[in-house]
């Protein structure tokens, strides 16, 4: 790394606006050398130094800077450096270990019979003597290459016999198998004919629509005008004067009308019931309906109910 000049560092400084004096850039040209940094390097460090310390450049702040800072900071960035992979040499000490893991995988896709023929190839040693040979009886005799006995075709994959296709089967049509006794037996269905009828024709879809596509306004609509009819039922049936709002705060006993939700995914309980009212008597609002003081009560999700009871809070009825 080349020396880094006392006018780098200036520039460097004149950069953030920094004043320095030549004894302070003599200082920090000796710290370039002594921890191998550029001048960008130095002059960075010391901007982090001078902001987190909140310290002016001073002779005394570079002391601190030296002695408190820049050891820190440069044995935490070597350390973050990556170390370079050595690649593993073997001798002809060690060179057997890595012939045994390729003995052992491919002995683990062989049979035993080929395993051991692997096993024995492998643990043959090719000296100059007998090498000429083993490369003789590894070619034919029209100067190909023969079947390396390293690689017998019982791990070789292309030596596998494929699979016949089902459409080129030869028994097509034929029965391969028989449980009891099929013979003249003819098969037919048995039952009543029926017809189907319409059963309200002014309903009859005239024009083609998409099945189950409707949207959230419309089946809202749809649910809130089942909440209505049924409050206008129940309101002739027991002469209620008037639905009052579900979520209203109420000190007296009022009736209201509602469907039964369930406040979670779960199944309904005592301590899941919600009741909400239909948007013309209860802006579509849900309150907790507490079933404690009743001694029995049959409910279940989407029925349509009217109950009576006191909302004093205005976030439960007690029925």
């Amino acid at each position: 790394m080349a020396t880094v000049s006392v006018k780098e560092l200036s520039d460097e400084f004149d950069l953030f606006e920094v004043d320095i004096n030549e004894d302070q850039l003599l200082k920090l040209q000796e710290l370039c050398s002594s921890y191998s940094l550029e001048a960008s390097s130095m002059v960075n460090q010391w901007m982090a130094f001078s902001s987190s310390r909140k310290m002016a450049l001073t002779t005394d702040s570079l002391n601190t800077f030296e002695r408190e800072w820049l050891p820190k900071k440069i044995q935490s960035s070597q350390s973050k450096t990556p170390k370079q992979k050595r690649m593993k040499i073997f001798n002809k000490d060690t060179i057997d270990s890595l012939l045994e893991d390729q003995i052992e995988v491919l002995g683990a896709y062989a049979t035993p019979d080929a395993k051991n023929q692997i096993v024995q190839t492998a643990k043959r040693q090719l000296t100059p003597e007998n090498f000429n040979n083993s490369n003789k009886r590894f070619t034919g005799t029209t100067r190909t290459p023969a079947i390396n006995p390293a690689f017998p075709p019982a791990i070789s994959p292309a030596s596998s016999t494929p699979s016949a296709k089902f459409s080129s089967r030869s028994n097509a049509g034929d029965i391969m198998a028989t449980f009891g006794n099929t013979s003249g037996v003819s098969w037919h269905g048995e039952g009543q004919g029926c017809k189907v009828s319409l059963f309200d024709a002014t309903c009859v879809l005239t024009q083609n629509v998409k099945y189950m596509f409707q949207k959230m306004s419309e089946k809202a609509s749809v649910l809130n005008d089942v909440v209505q009819e049924m409050a206008t039922v129940l309101q002739n049936a027991h002469g209620v004067e008037e639905w009052a709002h579900v979520a209203l705060p109420s000190q007296e006993s009022v009736a209201v009308v509602g469907r039964v939700c369930c406040d979670s995914i779960g199944r309904l309980n005592s301590q899941s019931v919600l009741l909400e009212g239909s948007r013309e008597t209860s802006a579509g609002k849900c309150i907790n309906l507490d079933l404690a003081d009743l001694s029995q009560y049959s409910l279940f999700p989407g029925q349509i109910i009217a109950c009576e009871g006191a909302n004093v809070t205005g976030k439960k009825i007690c029925s």
